[in-house]
């Protein structure tokens, strides 16, 4: 089963920039460091300063401590923008999973 840190893409050794304050002073420059199966894994600090004093020595006897992914954002490489496919209706663009969706119990006329 995927990690948190794997379903969002995220790998050991990318850098993230912290967006909301927990462990982290917001701003921060993290790197993955550990991805140790939770939502909140161990960061390296590149940049920036700690909230709370909860560090272990971790690569390069570099201080680290465990962040949520959600206060996190990927800055090197850049996250992947998402793409919506969609589908034009009556000179309208929908989302073709939404429509799709909606239609799956839809039956063709005479059936």
């Amino acid at each position: 089963m995927a990690t948190p840190c794997e379903k969002k893409g995220y790998k050991i050794g990318q850098v993230f920039k912290v967006v909301e304050e927990n462990m982290f002073a917001k701003g921060s420059i993290i790197i993955l460091d550990e991805d140790d199966g939770t939502g909140a894994p161990f960061w390296v600090l590149l940049e920036g300063g700690f909230n709370k004093n909860q560090t272990t020595p971790g690569k390069y006897n570099m201080p680290r401590s465990c962040e949520s992914i959600k206060y996190v954002a990927r800055i090197y490489p850049p996250e992947e923008p998402k793409v919506t496919k969609t589908i034009i209706l009556m000179g309208k663009s929908y989302s073709k999973d939404e429509i799709e969706t909606a239609l799956k119990d839809v039956k063709p006329v005479g059936e």
